[in-house]
């Protein structure tokens, strides 16, 4: 139950910062919305990809090394910039 409630956490954190840099954009709402699910998607997916090599491993990642996934692929975005550690920015 800790893991899901720490990927709903993680996951509501990464639709708000999507969510408050698609509302910039004037888009109409379709759009909107749109943009919103394929920017998520993008970075979630990115994230997910690098940390890909814990799959099948004993390991698990750490809530620090999601975090630091989802930054990384969310400052690949021109003008979105990093989730978690705003200092990057």
């Amino acid at each position: 139950m800790k893991n899901r409630m720490l990927a709903d956490n993680l996951l509501r954190t990464v639709h708000l910062h999507c969510r408050s840099f698609v509302s910039k954009l004037n888009l109409p709402t379709q759009a909107e919305v749109d943009t919103q699910s394929n920017l998520r998607q993008k970075i979630v997916g990115q994230a997910l990809k690098r940390l890909n090599h814990h799959y099948e491993s004993e390991t698990k990642a750490t809530k620090q090394e999601l975090e630091t996934a989802i930054d990384e692929a969310s400052a690949t975005i021109d003008g979105l910039g990093p989730v978690f550690n705003k200092s990057q920015s």
